[in-house]
């Protein structure tokens, strides 16, 4: 009977070993970044405005310098929020200029190729218009068409934008 104790005492001490030693796995220490919290941080600017820099808005490809002023600052929380635009030039400058930047809105993380998946390569504001966006800590880049529908308010603004932001 006394060896059959012994053999039950050191085979529970030796499970209990294994099972404690198997917890590694719960490691707050060792998560892994989430990608679209970090691009809503970087595109949040640490609470500040991008500002575009001189010659660097560019309208199929050529420099449209009635946008040199312009500035965009993102808020929001998860995968959205809303941005307000400042500097936008004069409609005499740029016929239609809200279909480009409307002066406020909202804003979303582009859906993914998997249902409920954010793809944080794209922003889609509330007018519906999708922009490529690279960002770093240092430089905003966003890339988007307004589409020539015939309509007279896509006048003077169809065609491929590209908005640099240095930091």
């Amino acid at each position: 009977m006394n060896k059959l104790s012994n053999l039950f005492t050191a085979t529970t001490i030796f499970a209990l070993i294994i099972f404690i030693s198997c917890g590694g796995k719960d490691d707050p220490g060792t998560t892994e970044p989430d990608p679209v919290a970090e691009r809503l941080a970087l595109l949040l600017n640490g609470g500040t405005e991008w500002t575009v820099a001189a010659g660097a808005v560019k309208q199929d490809g050529v420099a449209a310098t009635e946008w040199d002023n312009f500035k965009l600052k993102f808020t929001g929380s998860g995968n959205s929020g809303s941005y307000t635009a400042t500097g936008q030039p004069a409609t005499s400058e740029v016929p239609n200029v809200d279909v480009v930047w409307p002066a406020s809105g909202t804003w979303s993380f582009g859906d993914g190729a998997t249902a409920g998946e954010k793809d944080i390569s794209k922003i889609v504001r509330s007018d519906g218009v999708t922009m490529a966006a690279s960002v770093t800590s240092t430089k905003l880049s966003l890339t988007f068409t307004i589409e020539d529908t015939g309509a007279g308010r896509m006048q003077g603004v169809a065609g491929t934008w590209v908005f640099e932001f240095p930091n």
